[in-house]
């Protein structure tokens, strides 16, 4: 069965989603953030109508969804938190119950374009309060002691009514793709980033930067694999990776860059027109892949692949050196980096660091 999707909607939710790197790397999760989000622009829509029957009666739809919401969502993860021992769990729960308190109170409420500004107003907030911070809390605590969410959730989707809904994955693969394997990880790959990390000796030293070629290393070896695959999967797979592989260069090459410079690294410019180039070559393999030539797939393997066997392991390696002289200096650029915002880490790549690397 396919559901009708306002793609208005969907890439208003796609642009806020991938603004903010809102996902934490469990899709059971994730769906039912996006299914929130999208009941969040639907709520600022209904706020604009101007017929108070049918802002009333939309409005009403969108509150018993979010009530329903609110009830699923909620036990799915207090479950979570109840058999995996959260710390927080009491204080997760208090803010759950508060969230509801205030949809029922709203519910009680007299319906106009006011009620429905308050509500999404609301809603926003806590996107921004809860989820983006709470939420994001639970998944790196449960990352750091490599707790796998997921599989807790692939076990908690097959009890009865405990699925989502048609429509929630819908939105979800509307967003996002049929592709997260990011989470799921196959241990094939895992077993081959983490033998090519040790064979090619790449650890640099600073962890922000360890972290950022590991996962190139990964999405390399998953794009390897994806080449097995036909026809719209294998397309799905590689349009997902370009994008990332296009926020990796981006975000990556501006940290090291700013690492050069702060310890000045005398190679500094040569190193700079290394990714200039690089960044070219994405950027034709984009242009390849909206060209639809069927040679794209193999090239953008082949270019990251010479990228980790002739840069990240060759030319990184003359910045180790660097950096090991001068770490404490190094570090503090990273954190920096991290508390800027210049430089984000999902709790999926601090996940595989610290499976692949060992780090507590």
């Amino acid at each position: 069965m396919t559901f009708a999707i306002d793609t208005d909607l969907a890439q208003q939710a796609k642009s806020w989603w991938e603004e903010v790197n809102a996902s934490l790397e469990v899709p059971y999760i994730d769906t039912q953030h996006l299914w929130l989000l999208s009941l969040i622009l639907r709520l600022e829509k209904i706020s604009h109508l101007e017929l108070p029957e049918q802002l009333s009666r939309e409005f009403r739809e969108t509150l018993t969804e979010l009530i329903c919401y609110a009830d699923q969502h909620f036990k799915a993860e207090e479950a979570a938190f109840a058999a995996l021992k959260y710390p927080a769990e009491a204080e997760h729960k208090k803010q759950h119950s508060a969230f509801v308190t205030s949809l029922h109170r709203l519910s009680r409420s007299a319906i106009n374009r006011q009620t429905a500004r308050t509500l999404h107003r609301y809603l926003r907030q806590w996107l921004t309060t809860h989820i983006l911070k709470e939420d994001r809390h639970y998944a790196q605590f449960f990352a750091r002691r490599k707790i796998d969410l997921n599989e807790f959730f692939k076990q908690y989707s097959q009890e009865e009514n405990k699925t989502l809904s048609e429509h929630e994955k819908a939105f979800y693969r509307e967003i996002l793709g049929e592709r997260h394997h990011l989470v799921e990880e196959n241990k094939l790959v895992l077993e081959k980033t983490a033998e090519l990390w040790e064979s090619l000796r790449l650890r640099i030293g600073v962890p922000v930067i360890d972290i950022q070629h590991l996962w190139l290393i990964k999405m390399t070896v998953e794009l390897e694999y994806a080449l097995r695959k036909t026809g719209a999967e294998k397309k799905q797979v590689f349009a997902l990776c370009l994008q990332e592989a296009f926020r990796y260069v981006q975000e990556h090459f501006a940290a090291e860059e700013v690492l050069m410079e702060a310890l000045g690294y005398p190679d500094l410019e040569k190193h700079r027109a290394s990714h200039a180039t690089f960044v070219k070559t994405i950027e034709e393999r984009q242009l390849d892949f909206t060209s639809k030539k069927d040679i794209f797939f193999v090239n953008l393997v082949r270019d990251l692949k010479e990228w980790l066997f002739s840069h990240i392991a060759i030319a990184d390696k003359l910045i180790a050196l660097h950096a090991r002289k001068n770490h404490q200096e190094a570090i503090a650029v990273c954190k920096e980096l991290l508390h800027t915002k210049k430089v984000t880490l999902s709790p999926a790549q601090l996940a595989l660091y610290r499976s692949i690397v060992k780090q507590p």
